[in-house]
């Protein structure tokens, strides 16, 4: 896990050596305890490591992030839209899908603008 500060004030944590969901929880755990000003995002994309088990573990990851209270979610790949959906319909949450990984970067350019 990696810690970015960019500019404006804006952390960012790369965890996307080790894809697994374990490694995904424990990058929300220590998003949720970084001390923030502004706003927390997500943003997933797929665990390529997971065999046949992907699709069952992404959708279980999407369960699992809405235990999670953050300010936007932003998710790209085949298998991580089974993690978006099961999102949006665990927490009614907002969140955004793209099979587009600049879709989501350009999303985001908005957002990180803002504040």
């Amino acid at each position: 896990m990696e810690i970015i500060k960019l500019r404006g004030g804006i952390t960012a944590i790369n965890d996307t050596y080790k894809e697994n969901p374990e490694s995904f929880l424990a990058a929300l755990e220590k998003l949720k305890k970084i001390p923030a000003k502004g706003q927390k995002y997500i943003v997933a994309g797929d665990m390529f490591e997971l065999g046949s088990t992907s699709a069952r573990e992404h959708t279980l990851l999407g369960k699992a992030i809405a235990k999670y209270k953050f300010d936007g979610h932003y998710f790209t790949g085949k298998d991580m839209k089974l993690a978006f959906a099961e999102l949006v319909k665990t927490s009614k949450r907002h969140a955004t899908y793209s099979s587009s990984k600049e879709d989501i970067l350009n999303l985001l350019r908005t957002v990180l603008k803002k504040g």
